[in-house]
């Protein structure tokens, strides 16, 4: 079972999510359940920080994607933070050098 541990915290109209651990088919439900309960408090802004995520598979980039079209439809932003190049890119892009 893979775990991902989420924080939520506010900065005035702006919710932070925090992840920690690995997004992937076994975890989605955890940030799906997140970003609604964040949604309640009516923010201006979500920031996912991803600076503690460590895998992120093709089942954490759609709930992004769900994630970014749900909050959009409620009047707020999704930006996304401290993306590591492996989670922005998948497994077989090499950067440059």
């Amino acid at each position: 079972m893979t775990v991902l541990t989420v924080d939520i915290r506010f900065d005035h109209a702006r919710a932070i999510v925090q992840l920690t651990g690995a997004l992937d088919i076994t975890s989605t439900e955890v940030l799906h359940e997140a970003i609604e309960a964040v949604l309640v408090g009516r923010p201006n802004a979500i920031e996912i920080d991803m600076a503690d995520l460590r895998f992120c598979d093709s089942c954490g980039l759609r709930v992004l994607l769900q994630a970014q079209r749900r909050t959009g439809s409620a009047g707020a932003a999704l930006h996304l933070s401290h993306v590591a190049w492996p989670v922005a890119a998948g497994p077989h892009h090499h950067p440059a050098g």
